[in-house]
């Protein structure tokens, strides 16, 4: 049985969690020694969120900022009490509230004509519903904190700051009114005022217990975010079988279970109407053996050659990098290319991978013209249509290139789509992703061989890279390489595929 010597305060981010998973709550009280360290890709979003939110309070530039850190909350109260009592500061930052042993530290409290305003600081371009929660949390502690110390609270407005993507960066100097924009939402944080209040209540409950609740692994293991607890103190849950058929995400998941509908034998009974795809993937959990379609032979055929295979890496940092990007805007830094002249002859690489930090876009695209424009009628393969829209961007970013870039993209063919219309192989699991069709189809050729292995992975190192180089560049050269091999891996393993869809086809 668990002590509750993890117990001392509620928080924000713990009602967040409890919201999420009441489990989730009892095991950051009781169990925290088991809450594994972020994902690159979480600490990433942590420390854009950082940034972010420092730059936010350049919207105040008379503000105050209440400096103490989270667990100095004593000495941060006196200094907020101190700043709102002083009605010459217009905003404070990162004041500190208590109710009912429930602490926040609020982004930022601006001092209104009519009452305060209330802003959380998102370093996203769409807040989302549970947004709304986190700044209603806020506004429920600060409000009844402030009640009890005999002052009255009314609220001029809530909402969430958040970037704002039509922004465009001039190179020079973040323009923070600009950069940001206003998500409102007072009304709806007032209305869930009472369901906060319940809210604490259970989690004073659920923090003071010994007993864990019992909550079963399911959806809210990743939802909004991945359980920290997921493969240590709690099961990862299980795939639910009906989300092997392709198309079938959790909404539609809900929508089948609620026609009685729990197994892949219950979806063959009923009379729903399957899509090619899900057709083909039934069959093959029937059989157990790769389903190939006769089309198959006339798409491959229909490629022929020369041809090109194309693969571009983005990455897209929360704060505009580069003169003329925007907020999480995609910048293609990386792209592979194997060109196959014909059957007979090997496949030759080309690529380009900028390792400057600079906008890569320019030299990308000139370098990457000159090779397809080598053989100007050649088919260009892309698995999934991401490389159109990179090349639909960069028409657009780069309108002297237009005409060429236009000119390539109609030469692109979907590898993908060629799959996704043939064939199914059982251990594509309901994906056609290329990281699920390349191990089934080609079991010798895979990523785990690789230090990056995904195109998440890929971006993050990117960053990383560009920003050793100007301190350490043996440990930037090291992730280069380790780039430029993944990036070329994607190519190769299209190559590997439309390989083994000729022999699928032949065999027919």
């Amino acid at each position: 049985m668990s002590s509750n010597n993890g117990y001392r305060y509620l928080s924000k981010s713990r009602l967040m969690a409890l919201h999420q998973c009441p489990l989730r709550l009892w095991n950051e009280v009781h169990r925290r020694d088991l809450m594994q360290a972020p994902s690159a890709e979480a600490q990433a979003r942590f420390d854009a969120g950082t940034m972010v939110g420092e730059l936010a309070r350049d919207l105040y530039p008379q503000g105050r900022l209440i400096a103490e850190k989270y667990w100095e909350i004593a000495m941060a109260k006196i200094h907020t009490n101190e700043a709102l009592a002083d009605k010459s500061i217009p905003a404070l930052f990162e004041p500190a509230f208590e109710y009912r042993q429930t602490r926040v530290r609020c982004d930022i409290l601006v001092r209104g004509k009519g009452g305060w305003q209330l802003w959380e600081v998102k370093s996203v371009v769409n807040p989302k519903e549970y947004h709304v929660l986190d700044v209603a949390i806020q506004a429920h502690v600060l409000k009844k904190s402030m009640e009890a110390s005999g002052s009255d609270c009314n609220f001029e407005n809530i909402g969430v700051v958040h970037l704002n993507n039509e922004y465009v960066y001039d190179g020079k100097k973040y323009d923070a009114n600009s950069l940001f924009s206003r998500f409102e939402c007072l009304d709806e944080a007032l209305d869930i005022e009472i369901p906060v209040e319940d809210l604490i209540s259970e989690g004073l409950e659920i923090a003071t217990s010994t007993i864990p609740p019992q909550i079963k692994p399911g959806g809210q293991c990743t939802d909004p975010y991945d359980c920290p607890f997921l493969g240590s103190a709690c099961d990862v849950p299980e795939r639910h079988p009906l989300m092997l058929v392709p198309g079938v995400g959790p909404a539609k998941l809900e929508s089948l279970i609620a026609q009685g509908i729990n197994t892949l034998d219950d979806l063959a009974a009923s009379s729903v109407v399957l899509n090619g795809p899900q057709q083909r993937m039934m069959k093959a959990e029937e059989t157990g053996q790769c389903v190939v379609e006769p089309t198959l032979s006339e798409y491959l055929a229909a490629i022929g050659y020369p041809r090109y295979h194309l693969d571009f890496e983005t990455f897209m940092p929360a704060l505009p990098r580069y003169k003329g990007t925007r907020p999480f805007q995609a910048l293609p830094f990386q792209y592979s290319v194997h060109f196959e002249e014909s059957e007979r002859r090997p496949a030759q690489h080309f690529g380009y991978l900028h390792s400057e930090d600079s906008d890569p876009r320019r030299l990308l695209t000139e370098h990457m013209l000159d090779v397809l424009e080598q053989h100007p009628d050649a088919p260009v393969l892309m698995y999934t249509a991401y490389e159109k829209r990179v090349l639909n961007a960069l028409a657009d970013e780069l309108p002297e290139y237009a005409d060429r870039l236009n000119t390539v993209a109609d030469r692109l063919v979907d590898l993908c789509a060629i799959v996704k219309d043939n064939i199914y192989h059982p251990d594509f699991n309901g994906s056609f992703s290329i990281k699920s069709v390349l191990p089934a189809l080609v079991p010798e050729l895979g990523y785990d061989d690789l230090e990056i292995a995904d195109g998440t992975a890929a971006s993050l190192k990117y960053m990383e890279m560009i920003e050793l180089a100007k301190s350490d560049k043996t440990s930037a050269k090291v992730i280069l390489n380790q780039l430029w091999e993944y990036c070329k891996r994607d190519t190769e393993a299209m190559i590997a595929v439309v390989s083994r869809l000729n022999i699928l086809s032949a065999g027919i």
